[in-house]
């Protein structure tokens, strides 16, 4: 196939993946951000196993390495100290938490000068143009529009809403190391309607986050302090090392699966095709994925059409089913009403192990790029 325009819409962890693995295709590729840089929001992550699995495909896992903090297992418990699930992490490769901005920036710096341009807002697009507000414009064979839950390009397509989780958020980075028996683990909580979790970073710091039923649009984000004194007792030591000013906090959100992600000569990818709640810590890691299949795709077909009929083939099946188990391990972590909660944590450790080992393995396991 000759070489194409290709030009990718948003500078985030989708954008910037695709970018990357399709510079290791020897595609030409330009990619566009309405912002002056990279994105500092957004505290940290976890990349499981499949998301570095993606990174190692890649070629960006040693550097990602250095800058994470390697997790050894991951605990969920009841408010009450419970255990409710030992979550599986050694796989090929490592589970770890990272600041999202360190991702971002490893990315970034493994493309060509001049391959990102800042500061151009999308205004639409044409069957052969990318037009931007500013009045400029690109030729486009093809365009990639992993421009985020509010993605410009998907409104241009699809005219559906954000659906709204039932519960907010927050989280951040605090000037706290964790000491055993939290070290090297990633920890969570499960409340009446209230989930806090953990997981170191390095250098000293620990990345949090909670979660609280909610009305939409009606909390703030200093209303994370009313609830530290319901806490588990890490939440102390956790929240004197957090700036305050510098909490995040967001309404969480997703969008309902929806069967096709290319339109013409355009494609969704990321969390413009499938945001989801972060209750599985999949986000970034579905966006890894996606940018290393779609490069493989890109390879192997010899049209566009082709490109895309491939790639939704392979990721709309796993990616959506993603969505929705995310979503109702959310409803299930939330769970407010106290003889309901109580259930859950009397029921959920007796599910058999080799059912849940069997989704964990396809989820956190997955090779298959």
């Amino acid at each position: 196939m000759e070489i194409l325009k290709i030009v990718i819409i948003g500078a985030g962890i989708a954008g910037l993946a695709t970018a990357l693995a399709l510079k290791d295709r020897g595609a030409e590729v330009l990619v566009v951000d309405k912002n002056g840089g990279l994105e500092t929001r957004g505290a940290a992550l976890t990349l499981w196993s499949n998301g570095t699995y993606a990174c190692k495909k890649l070629h960006v896992l040693e550097e990602v390495l250095e800058h994470s903090a390697i997790l050894s297992k991951g605990n969920i418990y009841s408010s009450r100290g419970k255990q409710l699930e030992s979550l599986p992490i050694d796989y090929s490769t490592p589970t770890v938490g990272i600041p999202r901005y360190e991702l971002l920036r490893i990315l970034a710096d493994r493309l060509s000068e001049g391959t990102i341009k800042w500061n151009k807002k999308i205004r639409c697009l044409t069957e052969t143009e990318v037009e931007f507000e500013d009045g400029t414009s690109v030729e486009a064979d093809l365009v990639i529009a992993a421009d985020g839950i509010h993605s410009t390009v998907r409104s241009q397509f699809i005219h559906d809403s954000l659906r709204y989780s039932g519960y907010t958020s927050w989280r951040g980075i605090a000037n706290t190391k964790l000491s055993s028996p939290y070290e090297g683990v990633m920890t969570q909580f499960w409340g009446n309607g209230v989930r806090f979790g953990f997981l170191p970073l390095i250098d000293g710091k620990t990345y949090w986050f909670m979660t609280a039923n909610a009305k939409e649009k009606a909390t703030e984000r200093d209303d994370v302090l009313k609830f530290i004194g319901s806490l588990p007792k890490p939440a102390d030591a956790i929240f004197e090392g957090q700036d305050h000013s510098q909490i995040i906090h967001l309404d969480i959100y997703d969008r309902r699966p929806i069967p096709k992600w290319s339109f013409g000569n355009a494609l969704l990818l990321g969390d413009s095709a499938h945001p989801m709640t972060p209750s599985l810590g999949q986000g970034a890691c579905m966006a890894l994925e996606d940018a290393v299949i779609f490069s493989a795709c890109y390879a192997s077909s010899k049209s566009i059409q082709q490109i895309y009929d491939e790639f939704e083939a392979i990721r709309i099946p796993r990616v959506n089913a993603v969505v929705q188990l995310s979503r109702r391990i959310g409803m299930v972590g939330q769970i407010q009403q106290p003889l309901l909660a109580r259930l859950r944590d009397r029921i959920y450790p007796l599910v058999p192990r080799k059912w849940k080992k069997r989704i964990w393995d396809e989820l956190y396991g997955f090779i298959k790029i």
